[in-house]
């Protein structure tokens, strides 16, 4: 009779911590598939207003660094940190942009023939002139434009297809023409 006792006791045990088991291991599955969901929602809403970098990219905006014989170097905010951190300062880094005889350089003018027709509340976009200039106008400290023919997102020397200087008086540029269109 003992060993009855003895072998209900065992078998009481074994059901206890298979049980115990059994019950963490479907709370932990649980737990895991309420954490990826939470997770996957968080990260729309963040999306939302911090959308991510896109996977290509073919031109980048930045601060002229330095200028060399045929290329210049730009400071351009960095794709690496993603989303960005409270408080951080903005990650940078810096491109070297090759210039060759084909690149087009242009600087970007922002004076209107016209002033902007209006459409019920907004302004109908208008083609933003720009006029051709050398390699020698551009200085250490400007703002450039630059494109690419292939896709420049990771890529730290690349040749540009065109360079455009964007002045910085860029907003302030007069109307040089104040007729108003008819409609």
């Amino acid at each position: 009779m003992n060993n009855n006792k003895t072998l209900y006791y065992i078998v009481g045990v074994v059901l206890v911590v298979v049980a115990a088991a059994g019950g963490y291991f479907y709370g932990y599955m649980v737990g895991q598939k309420s954490s990826e969901t939470e997770i996957a929602n968080l990260k729309s809403s963040l999306a939302t207003y911090f959308p991510p970098p896109p996977e290509e990219v073919f031109s980048l905006s930045g601060t002229v660094k330095d200028i060399g014989k045929d290329f210049i170097e730009i400071e351009i905010i960095s794709f690496v940190q993603f989303p960005p951190q409270p408080g951080a300062t903005t990650p940078t880094e810096v491109r070297t942009v090759r210039v060759g005889p084909e690149t087009q350089i242009t600087e970007f003018t922002f004076e209107r023939t016209a002033p902007p027709v209006p459409t019920g509340g907004s302004v109908l976009p208008q083609e933003v002139p720009e006029k051709k200039i050398e390699f020698s106008d551009l200085k250490v400290g400007d703002q450039v434009k630059v494109e690419a023919a292939q896709n420049i997102k990771s890529e730290t020397e690349f040749t540009a297809t065109k360079v455009q200087k964007i002045p910085t008086t860029a907003f302030s540029a007069p109307v040089t023409e104040t007729k108003t269109p008819s409609l």
